[in-house]
């Protein structure tokens, strides 16, 4: 009569098979949804820096945009009818002892690409503005 009392002994030393299935599914499980938290906080942080570097971007080109815009004069600020996302404009250096302005000898050109959604920038040289503009 010793084999069961033998068979209690081994079973209480051990698991089962259910046991040890089951208690791997749950590891998995928490596991999965470990995983799935990090996954979604990285996005998150994806989605915040992508969101910050536009930000910078527009930023920047709206500080440059603004400056180009402040040494100008309405004058000499174009639209082209063919491609009404650009723009262009000739600065103005300075002015010399007389009052009269001294233009940039180069031009800059704004443009928007709606495809890529960025704007760009460009100078282009030597093009003054009309020599009929006066400024009073």
């Amino acid at each position: 009569m010793n084999y069961p009392q033998h068979a209690a002994q081994n079973r209480e030393k051990g698991f089962t098979l259910i046991e040890a299935v089951v208690t791997v599914g749950l590891g998995g499980l928490l596991a999965l949804l470990l995983f799935q938290a990090f996954i979604s906080g990285q996005n998150q942080y994806v989605r915040h820096q992508t969101r910050i570097d536009l930000q910078q971007s527009v930023l920047k080109g709206m500080q440059g945009l603004g400056g180009d815009l402040r040494q100008s004069s309405p004058q000499s600020i174009s639209v082209s009818p063919a491609n009404p996302n650009a723009i262009s404009l000739v600065r103005m250096k300075t002015v010399d002892s007389t009052g009269k302005p001294v233009w940039d000898t180069c031009f800059v050109i704004y443009w928007l690409d709606p495809g890529n959604k960025r704007l760009f920038r460009k100078q282009w040289p030597p093009l003054p503005p009309a020599s009929g503009i006066s400024y009073s």
